[in-house]
């Protein structure tokens, strides 16, 4: 055969069963393969599934690898995937539960004015001056099965405390208090109270609650839905301090009001929750009661015109609580869950401490009628994050 012929009448160059000259053959790179085709390159065996986030599959440096000379890849995200064991069917449960909440308290009390400037000038003192920033406390949860789908479930939250002080000041000593119906009773006010350089309020407030009660969970059908009912008791402690001071034309005055609130009743609710995805779930919490409520107030006032002057007062009443909350559970692996949302508690019938606040002067004859508030009202919400563990 002439050298450079044609095998078999195949004409030189020519491609072998008609495939095009130049064509891929067997283990041919992808890239060389991308430059046949406009330069697109395929996506490479290991690309994340669905494409590459760059390039939608296509082909390109952002994910080919190291072995395409760029050490970057999108493997770690696998790591920020919650825990899908158990699929949505996976019971809610928990052993411990443990959580930081972040909480203010919404209009901390009725209006009470105190200080004016001038004989019944405007006020320049009162508990609109005042505020209950967020502050962070604690919840902590157990729960002990009992059988089926039902456990003893036991849960505290506390140690909140909120405080807060304003004061107004005049060099001029034209400052009146409510105590003399602002300069008007007597005329141009008592001494100890009346014509101030300085007059002041403080207010702290913290809260604890108990609660033990039975939860019976369940499942819907397609394990999609879950949630539970709750049954059991609730004991709520409300304790504050307020003291209003005033550094009057010849005297001072200090009134310091003490209030406390031992609510203990029965409470129901219960929670459903959505499954989005194997191992992360969004859920929502409803419960509340009506509680025996003891409401206490003790005032003590310290001032120059008189000796130490104390009032002490209780009432038994009832009192009304409703909690709820959105929340988030994200399963990190077989033990451990991460737990968030928002939390509000409202409760109603309560005996304030700015409420409790007497403005009846006991200066002229040093008696006077003690009255007891136990109208007030204090809503509650923030946000927290915790921690789930399971044996």
């Amino acid at each position: 055969m002439p050298p450079g012929a044609a095998m078999g009448g195949m004409p030189p160059g020519a491609a072998m069963g008609g495939m095009p000259p130049g064509a891929a053959m067997g283990g041919m790179p992808p890239q060389m393969m991308g430059q046949m085709h406009g330069g697109i390159q395929p996506a490479y065996y290991g690309a994340p599934v669905g494409g590459c986030p760059a390039c939608g599959g296509a082909g390109c440096q952002h994910c080919l690898g190291a072995g395409a000379g760029n050490d970057f890849r999108f493997d770690f995200l696998r790591y920020l995937r919650p825990d899908p064991s158990g699929g949505c069917c996976a019971p809610r449960w928990f052993d411990i539960h443990m959580e930081l909440m972040n909480m203010s308290r919404e209009e901390i009390s009725d209006t009470v004015d105190f200080t004016s400037q001038g004989i019944t000038g405007p006020t320049v003192l009162s508990t609109d001056d005042l505020e209950f920033d967020a502050r962070n406390g604690m919840r902590f949860s157990a729960a002990m099965q009992l059988r089926g789908g039902r456990n003893l479930e036991f849960s505290y939250f506390g140690l909140f405390g909120w405080a807060d002080s304003a004061e107004a000041t005049d060099p001029g000593g034209d400052l009146f208090s409510v105590m003399s119906n602002f300069g008007t009773s007597p005329p141009n006010g008592f001494d100890d109270t009346d014509r101030s350089t300085l007059q002041s309020i403080e207010y702290s407030s913290s809260l604890d609650s108990v609660e033990l009660g039975i939860r019976s969970r369940w499942t819907g059908p397609n394990c999609v839905l879950q949630g539970s009912w709750l049954a059991g008791v609730r004991y709520m402690y409300l304790i504050e301090d307020f003291v209003y001071h005033t550094e009057g034309a010849a005297g001072n005055m200090d009134y310091a009001v003490a209030t406390s609130n031992s609510m203990t009743g029965g409470q129901v609710g219960g929670d459903l929750w959505v499954c989005i995805v194997p191992g992360f779930k969004f859920g929502v919490e409803v419960k509340g009661g009506v509680y025996g409520s003891r409401a206490e107030q003790n005032t003590n006032i310290t001032s120059n015109s008189i000796p130490s002057f104390l009032e002490e007062l209780a009432v038994d009443k009832a009192s009304f609580a409703l909690e709820v909350g959105v929340m988030f559970i994200y399963k990190l692996n077989q033990n451990f869950t991460l737990r968030g949302g928002y939390q509000s508690l409202a409760i109603d019938g309560l005996a304030l401490a700015p409420e409790n606040f007497n403005p009846t002067p006991p200066f002229l004859n040093g008696t006077r009628s003690p009255v007891i508030n136990d109208t007030g009202s204090a809503l509650y919400h923030g946000f927290t994050v915790g921690m789930e563990w399971m044996w």
